[in-house]
Parts: C-alpha cells; structure tokens; sequence
C-alpha cells in the first residue's frame, strides 16, 4: 500500500493547483508518473520471481538492471565528452 502522500493521485491534484502553463503540467506528469509505474513493475516484477522460487533470477535481474542503468548513465556524459573531443581535434 501507498503512503497518502505518495499516491499518484495526491500529486496530480498538488500539481493543478500550482500555476504553471500545461506543457509543464504534462511534461511533469509524464515524467514524474512514468518513472512510477515502470519502477512499480521492475518490483512487481522481481517479486514474481521470488514467488517462483527463482530467486537467483531476480537477484540477476536487480542487478542487471541497476548496474547497467548506472552504466548508461555514467557513460553518457563520458562518452559525449570523448565525441567532442574527437570532433573538436
């Protein structure tokens, strides 16, 4: 269960009544949202497969995902920065 605070809907209504244009609203909406259901089911997920008596699946799975989602990134500002470079001379 959600804490009432953290309920989606409790941040949909905080964010209408904040004056600010609705490309804002929405653009904070889908972000915001979005990253909340994706990381809802990456746990919804992994506890399927410890229910499933797979847990060195989800322990992979976790730290699969973790890591290589830090890879990424870490390793995009280093890799732009290579980029420039490289184009720069």
């Amino acid at each position: 269960m959600t804490p009432p605070g953290l309920r989606p809907e409790t941040f949909i209504e905080t964010l209408e009544r904040l004056t600010i244009s609705p490309i804002v609203r929405t653009s904070i909406l889908t972000g915001v949202l979005g990253g909340y259901t994706t990381f809802s089911t990456f746990e919804m997920e992994t506890l399927l497969l410890v229910e499933q008596g797979e847990a060195w699946k989800a322990i992979l799975y976790v730290v699969l995902s973790v890591g290589l989602g830090l890879m990424c990134a870490f390793g995009a500002p280093a890799s732009h920065a290579i980029c420039r470079e490289d184009a720069l001379g």
